[in-house]
């Protein structure tokens, strides 16, 4: 849909279709009316019109096609005056789509992409509704993000995937996927998860996290400060080492052992600390700084308890269809961003 277009400027590919997209452009009175007006309330002007219009070979051509019948319906007479008016409308004036092609929408980066890349990435707005839910394309909420936030990163989400070289299929189908994400609420099994905060705290952050992930050492700081600060918050803790961080299961059994002494957060803190030196002795020896009892952490780090606990977060990740580690939720909610995380616990004791 491009909905910045000229009147006419309507989808390429559905003419059946035009009175559903002018009841959503005008409403259900004044859209009726204007297709009334110019002809098109009908099936068989469906034909009539998608014979000039879908024939044209451009874009530009399907414009003045269809501009041009806008005319020629207003005033069958007009003739040659049709043809000039709406060769002034099409040609003469940009449309909005085309000028904002130069400039990139708000908080987003393009400075990755080429020319052709710059196109998809616009055609690929142009055709995607708000994420927001809102009545317009997605490239509306880029350029207005006050009505949609996460637009704007979502677009970067895009022009990121363009840069990588993923196909036009493919981009579309990652963004679908995020944004369904994004608005589904799951719900995960807390039982045996490591908790920082109260047990009865009114919203729950969840984290996916690996220990050798850098991403996930990044956000570990803001996340266990969230849980500390508000009291209403607790931090659970879900473990999913992947599988080429060769320290990542060793590491989350680890925390797990240190867990049962007590010191679960404590050993959390120091294996994101140690990331880049992560060995077997390492690991120890962080056990030995933390004073645990070795010969019981020894024995509960191989324990199969301690693996099948791991295994069942990583098969809860999978199952809901987790993009990567880190991955944030807030009351089942995902959230794109750590830095996002007071504004959702704020918006969430509002629920």
């Amino acid at each position: 849909m491009k909905p910045n277009h000229l009147l006419l400027t309507l989808p390429n590919h559905q003419p059946i279709s035009f009175r559903s997209e002018f009841v959503k452009k005008y409403g259900r009175t004044l859209g009726p009316r204007i297709l009334r007006r110019i002809g098109l309330e009908k099936p068989e002007s469906y034909r009539e019109y998608g014979a000039g219009f879908f024939g044209a070979k451009s874009a530009k051509s399907r414009r003045y096609r269809g501009t041009q019948l806008f005319f020629h319906k207003l005033s069958p007479k007009m003739g040659l005056i049709t043809s000039i008016m709406a060769g002034l409308l099409v040609f003469a004036v940009p449309s909005i789509t085309l000028a904002q092609q130069n400039t990139a929408p708000p908080g987003v980066d393009l400075s990755n992409l080429d020319s052709k890349g710059k196109e998809l990435f616009f055609r690929i707005a142009e055709e995607q509704f708000c994420p927001c839910g809102k009545n317009q394309s997605f490239k509306d909420s880029m350029f207005a993000p006050k009505d949609c936030e996460i637009a704007t990163k979502l677009a970067n989400f895009i022009a990121f995937q363009i840069a990588d070289g993923v196909s036009r299929k493919d981009v579309v189908k990652a963004l679908l996927k995020k944004i369904a994400n994004i608005n589904a609420r799951f719900e995960f099994d807390l039982k045996q998860s490591p908790r920082l905060g109260p047990a009865d705290a009114k919203i729950a952050v969840v984290v996916f996290s690996d220990f050798e992930c850098p991403h996930c050492a990044k956000v570990s700081g803001p996340l266990t400060s969230a849980a500390k600060k508000n009291k209403d918050v607790a931090l659970f803790y879900k473990f999913f080492p992947l599988s080429f961080h060769k320290f990542a299961q060793p590491a989350a059994a680890a925390a797990l052992a240190a867990g049962r002494q007590g010191k679960f957060w404590e050993m959390h803190d120091a294996l994101f600390d140690s990331q880049d030196s992560l060995s077997d002795e390492k690991i120890v020896a962080l056990a030995r700084k933390l004073k645990l009892d070795m010969t019981r952490f020894e024995t509960d780090r191989k324990a199969q308890e301690v693996e099948k606990q791991i295994q069942a977060d990583r098969e809860e990740g999978n199952r809901i269809g987790l993009p990567g580690t880190p991955t944030i939720y807030v009351n089942g909610l995902m959230i794109d961003d750590v830095y996002d995380l007071e504004k959702t616990i704020q918006d969430a004791r509002q629920l």
